[in-house]
């Protein structure tokens, strides 16, 4: 929604209780060790008894303070908002007001809106229309809080996918000054998936009022058993997506292909799993972002950025290298298949890329060994190539009308010995697994969790390049997004 009006954020405010490291929910037993690992989460926010309306109250006021600065009273405020995922207080009661008492403590509407994931952003675009609409108050303010200490709640168990933190946060949404103006929300949701968020648990009774603890693994656990019979699951159609993009920007150009996931162990540490994982992130997914985007791509260009794996396949990193070959082979396959539609495919092949994802590799075996050899490699300024630079590259191929681009001339160089003498290639990586790491019991580990035990051994002065794209890239926990790199002749279009 973009908003036409003069709407500007005129403060905002946030209250955080302490954190409590995953690694001392580790000691004291209340997450599993590999669980913390595979995760990759440092730490969360814990409030204990602190009710989450209260978080709101003094983030709320913070951003009332800072949003007095231009001017505005509470007599200027026309309704609260106040968003949450989980109970807030008692039942019958409304933790709007609360919060509105504490805070601007007028007789103005106070409602609260839910769930938690876009909550914040449903509330805004409706303070937006309020304040579009109505010219009688010239501010709304926005609350969200959760706290997540109750007894029916395991914070660190409820989810492989997170976990549960606390915290309150506020905002001013003001038709006067501010300092940064509201120029459009926008948010998509996804009503088929609240089948799946319930999990097959009955609407009534509601669950807290039965003993019922909030456990969204019981409930993916309840839909693994409905799909091991046969059940379709539910699911967001990614044709909605495709149509959404379609909609907004009358057509489809350009569609870009572009995901991974990187195991690196010996075979002895690899699973079923670990395929499945690779071969769904680079191999089908891609697929399906084809099948829905081809209607509307005639003419186009389809970009798969595949890898130098998917023509030779490294030791220690086989999913990685089954689904990059299924994946080259599905690119290849399109563009001839495709000509009839007008519609071009252009399949990139990078060699190692400085992008810092070493630290989000997975690893198992000896994992500290494992991240040692490929960061080294990834980070080596002879062997791999600056992710802006490679980025200007595809940009550059699109334009020029290429079928086909090879990142790295140890990429191109490799390609082109194993096409004319793969029993050499061959040999050589059979020679490179003799000299990795050997077999090893440690589970799954992040990169972020082997890094520092590979830095004891002077790794970080190495890998310096790798760890500095990590950082504009936003590998490492906290990062700000990196800057996007200039196409080939951007600078002099912006001259004219």
């Amino acid at each position: 929604m973009r908003v036409a009006t003069g709407l500007h954020l005129a403060g905002i405010g946030s209250w955080l209780p302490g954190e409590t490291t995953t690694a001392d929910a580790v000691a004291h037993g209340w997450y599993e060790d590999a669980d913390r690992t595979a995760s990759g989460m440092l730490a969360v926010r814990v409030a204990g008894d602190l009710p989450a309306p209260e978080m709101a109250v003094r983030a709320a006021r913070t951003a009332l303070r800072r949003a007095g600065r231009t001017g505005l009273a509470p007599d200027d405020y026309g309704a609260l908002l106040h968003c949450a995922t989980y109970h807030q207080g008692p039942d019958g009661w409304s933790a709007p007001h609360y919060v509105l008492h504490r805070t601007l403590d007028r007789p103005i509407g106070a409602a609260q809106v839910g769930p938690g994931c876009l909550a914040m952003l449903t509330a805004l675009e409706m303070a937006a229309h309020r304040l579009t609409t109505d010219d009688g108050q010239d501010a709304v303010l926005l609350t969200a809080a959760d706290n997540f200490s109750a007894p029916l709640v395991d914070r660190w168990n409820s989810s492989k996918l997170f976990l549960l933190a606390d915290g309150g946060a506020a905002v001013v949404l003001s038709r006067r000054n501010g300092f940064a103006r509201l120029l459009s929300v926008g948010s998509v949701s996804a009503p088929s998936m609240e089948e799946l968020h319930r999990g097959g648990e009955e609407l009534f009774p509601p669950g807290v009022t039965v003993g019922r603890s909030l456990d969204f693994e019981e409930r993916s656990d309840h839909w693994r058993r409905q799909w091991a019979e046969g059940a379709a699951p539910p699911k967001v159609h990614l044709g909605d997506v495709v149509a959404e993009a379609v909609d907004r920007f009358g057509g489809l150009d350009v569609v870009v292909n572009n995901a991974g996931t990187i195991h690196s162990a010996p075979l002895d540490s690899l699973g079923e799993a670990e395929f499945d994982e690779a071969m769904r992130t680079m191999f089908w997914a891609p697929l399906w972002v084809f099948q829905e985007a081809r209607p509307h791509l005639r003419g186009g260009v389809l970009v798969n950025i595949t890898s130098v794996g998917g023509k030779i396949s490294p030791p220690h990193l086989l999913p990685y290298a089954c689904a990059k070959f299924a994946q080259v082979g599905l690119s290849e396959g399109l563009d001839a298949a495709l000509t009839r539609d007008g519609t071009r495919v252009l399949t990139v092949v990078p060699g190692l890329m400085r992008t810092g994802s070493p630290r989000r590799a997975h690893y198992a075996g000896r994992p500290a060994l494992e991240y040692a050899w490929f960061s080294l490699l990834a980070g080596a300024p002879l062997v791999s190539m600056n992710a802006a630079r490679a980025a200007r590259r595809i940009v550059d191929a699109v334009q020029d009308g290429r079928h086909h681009l090879t990142l790295t001339p140890m990429a191109r160089a490799a390609t082109a010995v194993h096409g004319v003498a793969p029993g050499l290639t061959q040999a050589v990586l059979r020679t490179m697994n003799r000299v990795l790491p050997g077999p090893g019991d440690e589970g799954p580990t992040t990169g972020l969790e082997a890094a520092p035990r590979a830095d004891r051994w002077g790794m970080r002065l190495l890998t310096r390049l790798n760890d500095r794209a990590g950082r504009d890239l936003n590998q490492f926990p906290g990062q700000q997004h990196g800057g996007v790199p200039r196409p080939r002749g951007a600078r002099r279009r912006t001259r004219r």
